[in-house]
């Protein structure tokens, strides 16, 4: 009885979760796992909790046994879009590919191969991180998120409690705003790396980060090299 009257008391408290950054776009990775694209920028979440009076706290609370889940929605309604079967066609023309709510049923479709649009790491742990202006918080990083083919979309976010196993205790559920998947040919490029995202990589956190100064220096030298071509065309070294 007192060990149910704790996980009440626990549970009293709430939690809240907002997105400091939401995802922009992406580039689809197709139905392999040699060219994966990361969701760009990474989506972090960050925790707080909610006393009884209505004030925040962003850090000095337990955590550990919290964690995220992530999913992939359609960016419309609230229908998931995390399966994809696969098929091939009558004439022999290659493979086909359909996205599919995870209510669908997919028994009646023995000939076919049933595979997550999502891929990736779905669940991230609390961590507990400076922010850039100096203040402490906990966050949730999703830092290892593909999608497999291209489509409107939005990341369902649900914070767990892993403590309990039965019934799962769901604290708080969240989206993000919608975000475009492009095909390889049509993707306009990765985003310039933020603020936030340098300083959780500064701390740690396996978070890509893309130099804009040797991004600079490769075109410069590109604009060089180009110039030695054409003045080459111009001025053609005589012949022996």
């Amino acid at each position: 009885m007192k060990k149910d009257q704790g996980i009440l008391m626990r549970h009293h408290s709430h939690y809240s979760l907002e997105i400091p950054q939401h995802p922009i776009h992406a580039r689809s990775c197709g139905f392999g796992n040699k060219d994966r694209r990361y969701i760009d920028p990474v989506p972090i979440l960050q925790l707080y909790k909610i006393h009884h009076d209505g004030t925040k706290e962003k850090s000095s609370f337990r955590y550990d046994h919290l964690v995220v889940h992530c999913d992939l929605y359609a960016d419309d309604k609230d229908e998931p879009r995390n399966v994809v079967y696969l098929s091939s066609t009558p004439s022999g023309g290659g493979a086909r590919h359909k996205s599919i709510s995870n209510n669908s049923t997919i028994l009646s479709l023995p000939s076919q191969q049933v595979m997550k649009c999502l891929v990736g790491t779905s669940i991230s742990n609390a961590y507990e991180l400076m922010t850039p202006s100096g203040e402490k918080g906990v966050f949730f990083i999703f830092d290892d998120l593909s999608i497999r083919i291209e489509g409107q979309y939005r990341l369902k976010f649900q914070l767990i409690d892993v403590s309990l196993t039965f019934p799962m205790m769901i604290l708080d559920t969240i989206y993000s705003k919608p975000f475009k998947v492009y095909s390889p040919k049509q993707f306009p490029g990765v985003c310039e790396t933020t603020e936030l995202s340098r300083c959780f990589a500064s701390q740690g956190q396996k978070i890509a980060i893309r130099n804009s100064k040797e991004k600079e220096k490769g075109e410069k030298r590109l604009r060089y090299n180009t110039r030695i071509d054409i003045s080459s065309v111009i001025h053609p070294p005589s012949s022996p």
